[in-house]
């Protein structure tokens, strides 16, 4: 759902079946939510304007924390897990301030049908794309200018 908020009626169609497995990289950036932020991240708008976007597993892997600083992790695109100076925390959602996340979807794809997610101690999973998990977040960051 979150790939294809765009496509006309515009929004999460959670009444019409989960979304299609093959949405990949491209309908993420033509179609995903993410494009619908405001610049300031603070709503969605009727109309895309691509200023945020889903990042990358090494975005992800590199912007773990602990305690509120930077985890020091590195990924080298390859291994289950990344390389932390500090072991990360979990972080809180923003929509669920009760429940800390587990895993960050990302924009790379895992094979037909799943995406890299990247929970919070920097192991490195596929997911399915139509999964609906408890603890699965997104997290869109700023697309460059």
């Amino acid at each position: 759902m979150l790939a294809t908020y765009g496509v006309s009626p515009v929004g999460l169609k959670s009444n019409a079946g989960p979304s299609d497995p093959r949405a990949g990289a491209e309908s993420m950036v033509r179609t995903g939510l993410c494009g619908y932020l405001s610049e300031d991240g603070t709503s969605i708008l009727p109309e895309a304007i691509y200023a945020w976007r889903l990042p990358t597993a090494d975005e992800a892997v590199r912007s773990l924390t602990r305690g509120g600083r930077g985890a020091g992790c590195t990924w080298d695109g390859r291994s289950p897990h990344a390389s932390c100076e500090r072991p990360p925390d979990k972080e809180t959602p923003l929509w669920a301030p009760d429940q800390p996340a587990i895993y960050y979807l990302t924009s790379d794809e895992a094979g037909v049908g799943h995406t890299v997610g990247v929970n919070y101690t920097g192991g490195i999973t596929p997911h399915r794309k139509v999964s609906a998990s408890a603890g699965v977040s997104y997290r869109c960051v700023k697309a460059p200018r």
